[in-house]
């Protein structure tokens, strides 16, 4: 069974485009995505992701999907006997 308390994964394509003075509008045409779907990505409004939009991603910023991602786990120390 999972544990309900898990870390969180989140994207990174917000910072990558301030970083790079990227607007959304100019990464949706470069991968041929929706508009929209930019917006959900970089406001990480998204529970799952299709592996062809991180490929798409990739290609146009010229990342790895490991650039894309950030896991931050979670905060609430293990009880001990909980293993």
């Amino acid at each position: 069974m999972l544990n309900p308390m898990t870390g969180a994964v989140k994207l990174r394509l917000s910072s990558i485009l301030k970083q790079r003075k990227l607007k959304q509008i100019d990464l949706a045409t470069l991968t041929k995505l929706s508009e929209n779907t930019i917006s959900d990505l970089t406001g990480n409004a998204v529970r799952q992701i299709r592996l062809d939009t991180i490929a798409r991603l990739c290609d146009a910023l010229s990342i790895q999907p490991g650039d894309l991602l950030e896991y931050t786990p979670d905060s609430e120390p293990e009880k001990p006997g909980t293993t």
